[in-house]
């Protein structure tokens, strides 16, 4: 299957020019602050506060239905990685007015792009509604919005909406809660953890088998745990026999990467053992750069119930139901995305593992997946079928060079 990290890096749009955290208006990593800070940006016609706002999970993002400017709900994702965006699809059906700003952003790839914005007069996640929202207009990647037979992904809530509210995201009770920044009071069990913002990502402090290291928490990022090129050096991780060597698309062409347990990793007081970490073995525009260590994504933040708290730069992390659960390199060996159709085309296989073993093929079209036309199935659902028990088999239906067949792939962990 396809994760969005492995084809083109982490989701990263922001606007160019923006002073990095640890450039000149570096902060430390100090205690967690008590004064409340922030205003109060939240509307809520019931009075409430806080508010809970049902969501769902589909391969690790969390996504939420959201109204704009009295027009949706349309399904959003929550990204700390990005800042608010809609689709121009979705631009259309909200009504929004498109306005010509000439602004320059990073998109997909790394690629440096002109895009439009839109204003509405409020973003509405239940009862709970932002002022006067903008969204950069980018037309992002259909492998990302496409869901098979359910409505497209619409857009994101970047920055500006972690901004307006506290935000407490529990995955495994598919539950966000929200509260205005100026008179939220933290009161679970969690510990507080301060960050900074990096490209407008929250950064902590954390340990990687034991190497210190100041790493992006990217909620929009359905991989784990990823290292930059930096720590891999200075561990000698790439060293490690027991990786898995692989190859990831990047737009400079392949680029080399390494998928491995680490013993361990160390965030705030947990310890989360034997994790999947991807290594990226050189800087490339899937590279966050600058002092980020790395990224932590959905595979290891849904073992917490994580609550952010922009307006003070600080987060706390509650262990959820999930803490514990081992993660999974992947069972088939191949990657495949909705690039120019309906269908899945094969972009990447990996030797030796099972899609390989089955006869599967670089641009092979997956036009049906256990009799499931591809159509109807999202990279979501895709991520689910595979996401079985190691023997179990599933049945690709293929086209290749004009002509049709079914291959048989005996699911198998990569990385034990």
């Amino acid at each position: 299957m396809m994760s969005r990290a492995l084809l083109v890096g982490c989701l990263s749009l922001f606007a160019l020019g923006t002073p990095g955290a640890f450039g000149d208006e570096s902060k430390p990593l100090a205690a967690c602050p008590a004064a409340a800070q922030g205003t109060d940006a939240i509307a809520d016609a019931a009075g409430a506060d806080p508010i809970e706002v049902p969501i769902s999970v589909e391969n690790g993002i969390a996504l939420a239905a959201v109204a704009v400017g009295g027009s949706g709900p349309l399904p959003m994702m929550i990204d700390t990685g990005a800042v608010n965006a809609i689709t121009p699809e979705a631009a259309v059906v909200l009504g929004l007015r498109i306005e010509r700003s000439g602004a320059r952003a990073r998109g997909y790839g790394g690629h440096d792009v002109t895009v439009d914005t839109a204003h509405a007069t409020e973003l509405r996640l239940g009862a709970a509604a932002l002022r006067d929202p903008s969204f950069l207009i980018v037309k992002l990647p259909r492998y990302l919005v496409d869901r098979g037979s359910r409505s497209p992904i619409a857009g994101i809530l970047g920055q500006e909406f972690f901004t307006g509210f506290v935000v407490r995201l529990d995955y495994q009770r598919r539950l966000l809660t929200l509260s205005a920044p100026n008179r939220f009071r933290y009161a679970g069990s969690g510990i507080c953890m301060p960050f900074v913002l990096e490209d407008r990502m929250p950064v902590v402090a954390a340990r990687a088998d034991g190497i210190a290291g100041l790493f992006a928490i990217d909620t929009g990022s359905n991989a784990g745990l990823v290292l930059a090129p930096d720590l891999v050096e200075r561990s000698g991780l790439d060293r490690n026999p027991a990786g898995l060597r692989i190859n990831s698309a990047a737009t400079d062409g392949l680029v080399e990467n390494i998928v491995l347990r680490l013993d361990r990793f160390d965030l705030a007081d947990a310890t989360i053992f034997r994790p999947i970490a991807l290594l990226r073995m050189r800087q490339n525009e899937m590279s966050r750069g600058g002092t980020v260590s790395g990224t932590i994504g959905a595979k290891l933040l849904e073992q917490f119930v994580i609550t952010f708290d922009y307006a003070r730069q600080q987060l706390w992390l509650e262990r959820s139901s999930a803490f514990g659960t081992k993660t999974s390199g992947g069972t088939t060996g191949f990657q495949a995305a909705k690039i120019d159709s309906p269908d899945f085309r094969v972009v990447n296989v990996i030797p030796s593992a099972p899609a390989a073993a089955a006869g599967l093929r670089i641009g092979d079209v997956i036009t049906e997946i256990d009799g499931v036309p591809s159509a109807t199935v999202g990279l979501a659902d895709l991520a689910e079928l595979t996401r079985r028990p190691d023997g179990t088999v599933i049945h690709l239906r293929v086209q290749r060079d004009g002509a049709e067949r079914v291959i048989a792939l005996t699911l198998r962990e990569l990385v034990p």
